[in-house]
Formats: C-alpha cells, structure tokens, sequence
C-alpha cells in the first residue's frame, strides 16, 4: 500500500503530534482527531466522498466519545475502515472487550518509534504475530457504509 493514510484519534496531544510527526516524516497521510466524536465526523464526511482512510488508530480513553463508543458506531454504520488500538491499559477486561469488537491489533503504550512503526507495518502486511507489546486476535474485514445523517 502506497502512502497509507491514518486517522489518529488521541486527546493527548504531545502524543499525537509525535505520532504525526512520525509518520508524515516517512510517507503516511495522517490526519487527528481529539476524542471519537471528531472522528466519526471526519469519517461520515469521507465516506460520502469516498475518502475514508485506510486506519483508524485510537486511544480507548477519551472525553466526548471514547475509543469503545467510536469502534461500536462504526460498526453500527458499517464503516469499512481498519481498527488499532494504541491504549495503556493492559489488563485482560479490556482485551475481552476489544476482541468482542474484532478489533485484532492493540499498541500497548508507552512504545518507541520503532515498536510503533513495525506494529503499523504488520496491519499494513497483514502479517502480524502476537508479540508481548501488541496483539493480534483476528483479521476480519468488513464492508459496507455509514447510515445517511439527513
């Protein structure tokens, strides 16, 4: 995949400047949004011009709309996007709820550039192996679009 674009959805914005920064600085297309809600905007309104990117990263904990609520709207108007997880929670709840989503690939924060870049790489390659800083239950895709808003 040529210059994938990623949806960065964090509140936290040193992270997600570094993020950007990050990925701008070897060929992805990055766009942010501060919590789910912002998200979900972004993607309706790309979806309606056939836009959407081609991940959505997100954090789980976020005011307005968090990570969970984002990944059951869109699912709910079957918005055909990937899904990662880069999330400090570690424990065993929240990868119950997580693969109950099919959401197969969580970042463990904090992570380094090059645990980042390769955990990005294995989505992309579709050939990720669980290792103990991420995660991978599952490869599902889905297809489909979100509802009208009129």
């Amino acid at each position: 995949m040529k210059n994938p674009h990623i949806l960065i959805v964090d509140d936290d914005t040193d992270l997600t400047s570094s993020m950007n920064l990050i990925l701008t600085s070897r060929g992805y297309r990055t766009s942010v949004a501060d919590n789910g809600a912002q998200a979900l905007s972004l993607l309706r309104k790309w979806y309606r011009r056939n836009t959407l990117p081609d991940l959505v990263l997100t954090d789980l904990k976020m005011p307005v709309m968090d990570g969970m609520e984002l990944m059951d709207q869109m699912r709910r108007e079957e918005i055909p996007v990937r899904i990662a997880v880069a999330t400090g929670y570690h424990d065993q709840n929240t990868l119950e709820r997580l693969k109950r989503r099919d959401c197969p690939y969580v970042l463990y924060k904090p992570f380094d550039v090059q645990k980042f870049l390769g955990f990005l790489q294995d989505i992309f390659l579709n050939e990720m192996k669980p290792e103990k800083d991420h995660v991978r239950f599952q490869d599902r895709k889905r297809s489909g679009g979100p509802q009208d808003e009129s």
